[in-house]
């Protein structure tokens, strides 16, 4: 009788939990969707913040953009074509940005990205993965 017993409640926990799951997991499907609201390209390599400002933003995806409130809208900073993989912002200088292109090397910027200039060793194929 016992072993009748212990099995029927495991039977009901067992019932009780895939109900419990179930609906533990279907709650609030409906609650959360996916936007695009990064800039244009797809895969975002780097993000930074501006220490003077936290609506100003950065994007690094072989291309460098810029946003003035917190990510919901971007706009393209350009550098010569070159493929940008990271940014790194000078804390004690907020205007000062340095880049990393894939092919020529380090850009640097004095007026947060407005204009840039070349940093790295002339002729020479430089990859900076890091900053």
């Amino acid at each position: 009788m016992r072993h009748k017993v212990y099995v029927f409640l495991l039977v009901l926990i067992c019932i009780g939990c895939t109900v419990f799951f179930k609906n533990a997991l279907t709650i609030g499907q409906n609650d959360y969707r996916a936007e695009n609201i990064g800039p244009y390209g797809g895969v975002v390599y780097q993000v930074a913040v501006d220490p003077e400002n936290a609506n100003h933003l950065y994007a690094v995806n072989g291309s460098l953009f810029q946003s003035f409130n917190q990510g919901l809208t971007w706009s393209y900073l350009p550098i010569k074509g070159e493929y940008i993989r990271n940014i790194a912002i000078d804390w004690n200088n907020p205007n000062l940005l340095y880049v990393a292109s894939d092919y020529n090397g380090l850009y640097a910027s004095v007026d947060k990205g407005k204009s840039w200039t070349f940093r790295s060793i002339p002729n020479q194929s430089i990859i900076i993965n890091k900053l």
